[in-house]
């Protein structure tokens, strides 16, 4: 229970680390994108839907499934899209960086299975 624990903070701290570092949303280019009403959004204006945030981290916690997305948009606007599923056996993150005009462009999957 304690590596679990251990192992969520761990995680969501990258997570606030990767919307900490994002920037503005208001100069997205011709590839526009919308985030759905449900992600979590991070731009140079504050985060959007916290409170998802905080539901999911509950859910974990309880040992209830649970999926979210967090965009962070860079700061020439471009998305950067975080998908964190929770399964009770693993937690899966997958980092979509491929609508990054200036950044490394690439697709990052990274499955971390939780020590009961």
């Amino acid at each position: 229970m304690k590596f679990r624990t251990r192992y969520f903070i761990l995680i969501m701290m990258l997570i606030i680390l990767l919307i900490s570092c994002s920037k503005s949303a208001s100069k997205i280019k011709d590839k526009q994108f919308t985030p759905a009403k449900t992600d979590i959004v991070s731009n140079y204006g504050g985060i959007e839907n916290l409170t998802r945030l905080k539901e999911f981290i509950l859910n974990v916690n309880k040992g209830k499934e649970d999926k979210i997305r967090v965009v962070s948009f860079t700061k020439e606007g471009d998305p950067i899209i975080s998908e964190v599923t929770y399964n009770l056996e693993t937690l899966e993150v997958t980092n979509d960086s491929t609508r990054d005009e200036y950044g490394e462009i690439q697709l990052k999957h990274i499955i971390a299975k939780l020590l009961k």
